[in-house]
């Protein structure tokens, strides 16, 4: 077993000599009075406990079919989910009812598998391309002729990387980054290199946030001082799931491996939202240095997310078709699923919550090979590794920064429950050539100063 499992038993694990414990015994038999007296005021690690029998008031109130003090535990207090019982299940595994089995499941009304917004697309996807100022093929497909201009790079997001040297710098980065990855060594090499350049070419508020970058991937403390800073501010201790927050992020501190941090991410709270929009790096940089333990995980197949876009944000892909040398860069983290059905519930969803202007669509992203970027949280049998994500139901594939596609098709289809989806956007990854640091690292460098250096000689030209 496990060192860190059988430690987190053991701790947890209190059995009183012929007896359980009064607040189980309460949840076994459906004492909802007893229950509701006791949980507000129950120590954390008391409700999460696993008792003598090795089983946890969670699994108890669920086999037994307790629906309010099963509501209660995870709405109320935010119990632990991830606990196995004797049986090597979780509670959610021993439901017998899929009425029960939905107590469990994210609320509907939450897009965790969308992007329903200008900003939320923008956030998550970025187009660019390997050539300047190229010109599309001249095919047109029949959807394709009722858009005249969309040979034309459009505007909006997709404008972020125009000139050839953006691009180059992007893809040397993301090479360099992919490099360094496959040996922490190279990491905290590669960072006291890059932050010494920058403490000689960059203005200070540059410098500041070149720092927080490096000291994200050296400095442990940091790490888990910015992740405990985004838990107080965005979740509060009022929230049900913020002692939830806490523990997960001591197991991390304590174990320095972040399978914890990834079950963090997939809580529905505001933890996840704030990572997104503005600090992907400090959870970023904890799984970059433990990505070779998270190789298992690495996932290849097919994975889905709803989308609701423009014409415009479209007329974007149909651009990005017209050439290989055109990708899509993920830039922040984004929630898929292997499970084409909960991609497009959540799409129908947006369909029906009638956007004006908006166009429904289902994003299918395809890894023909394994994908060190894309990490399977949910439960992997042949391994005997647990589900990570809070909700066992939705088959997450988490996809990082820095993962790259093609669009190979876009095509109008049907959703699998006969409602129209207007277009379906199939993407596929790109994978970079491995390479070494000693390689990657002189090239990104160069074009790091090389950009550096232009920016100040036209600042003094002004």
């Amino acid at each position: 077993m496990d060192k860190n499992i059988k430690k987190e038993k053991e701790i947890v694990r209190h059995p009183k000599e012929n007896g359980l414990s009064e607040f189980y015994l309460a949840c076994r038999n459906g004492d909802l009075d007893m229950v509701k007296q006791m949980l507000p005021n129950i120590a954390y690690s008391e409700l999460n406990r696993l008792e003598s029998n090795d089983s946890t008031s969670l699994h108890e109130a669920t086999l037994s079919g307790h629906k309010e003090i099963v509501w209660l535990l995870l709405h109320e207090r935010g119990c632990q989910r991830h606990q196995r019982n004797n049986h090597g299940l979780t509670a959610y595994e021993v439901a017998k009812t899929d009425e029960m089995r939905q107590l469990f499941h994210r609320p509907s009304n939450i897009n965790r598998f969308c992007d329903n917004l200008d900003q939320d697309m923008q956030l998550t996807f970025e187009i660019i391309s390997l050539t300047t100022n190229d010109k599309a093929s001249q095919s047109h497909d029949a959807k394709d002729d009722a858009d005249e201009n969309d040979e034309i790079m459009p505007g909006g997001f997709v404008q972020g990387l125009q000139t050839k040297e953006e691009i180059q710098r992007a893809l040397a980065f993301a090479a360099h980054c992919r490099a360094c990855l496959q040996s922490k060594g190279m990491i905290y090499i590669s960072c006291f290199i890059g932050k010494y350049i920058y403490n000689n070419h960059h203005d200070h508020n540059k410098h500041v946030k070149q720092k927080e970058f490096y000291n994200s991937f050296i400095d442990k403390t940091f790490r888990i001082t910015e992740l405990q800073n985004i838990i107080d501010t965005e979740v509060l201790f009022t929230h049900p799931e913020y002692e939830k927050c806490n523990e997960l992020l001591s197991i991390y501190s304590n174990s320095g491996k972040c399978e914890s941090l990834l079950q963090l991410y997939t809580l529905e709270t505001p933890f996840y939202k704030k990572l997104r929009e503005k600090q992907v790096l400090p959870l970023f940089s904890c799984i970059a240095l433990n990505l070779p333990y998270l190789k298992r995980r690495y996932f290849r197949g097919e994975s889905y997310r709803g989308v609701t876009m423009t014409n415009d944000d479209l007329r974007s892909y149909r651009w990005a078709l017209k050439n290989n040398d055109r990708l899509i860069q993920i830039k922040t983290f984004a929630s898929t699923s292997t499970d084409r059905e909960i991609a497009e519930s959540f799409a129908q969803s947006l369909e029906t919550s009638s956007i004006e202007n908006k166009i429904s669509v289902l994003m299918t992203f395809r890894f023909p090979q394994v994908c060190d970027t894309a990490i399977n949280l949910g439960k992997i049998p042949k391994y005997d590794l647990p589900c990570l994500s809070e909700y066992e139901d939705e088959s997450e594939i988490l996809i990082l920064p820095l993962t790259f596609f093609r669009v190979k098709n876009i095509e109008i289809n049907n959703l699998s429950n006969g409602r129209q989806l207007l277009y379906i956007i199939r993407l596929e990854n790109v994978l970079f050539e491995k390479a070494s640091v000693l390689h990657t690292l002189p090239a990104y460098m160069k074009l790091c100063i090389k950009h550096e250096y232009k920016k100040q000689k036209e600042k003094h030209h002004i």
